[in-house]
C-alpha cells in the first residue's frame, strides 16, 4: 500500500483525488492493524484532499471524515 501511495503521488501529485484514495486505504489498513498513530495524519490528508476536490457533502468526503473519527476513537481508547 505504501508503494501504491508513492506511485500515486508521483504520477498524479500529492493533492490528486486518486492519491487521497490511496491515503484513505493505507490509513484504514494501518488502523485496522493497530497503527492508529501512523494512520491519523494520513487520514487527515485524505480528508483534506477530498474536501478540496469533492466538497464537504460528497460521499467520499463523508467517508473520509467518518474514518478519521473512527481512528481518533481508537487513539482515545489507548
Amino acid at each position: 500500500m505504501r508503494h501504491a501511495l508513492s506511485i500515486s503521488e508521483h504520477v498524479y501529485g500529492a493533492s490528486h483525488p486518486e492519491t487521497g484514495t490511496c491515503l484513505n486505504n493505507l490509513a484504514m489498513l494501518l488502523a485496522g492493524l493497530g497503527g492508529a498513530v501512523e494512520a491519523e495524519p494520513l487520514q487527515r490528508r485524505a480528508l483534506a484532499i477530498s474536501r478540496r476536490s469533492c466538497g464537504m457533502n460528497h460521499p467520499d468526503t463523508r467517508r473520509c471524515a467518518s474514518n478519521l473519527v473512527w481512528i481518533q476513537k481508537m487513539l482515545s481508547e489507548r
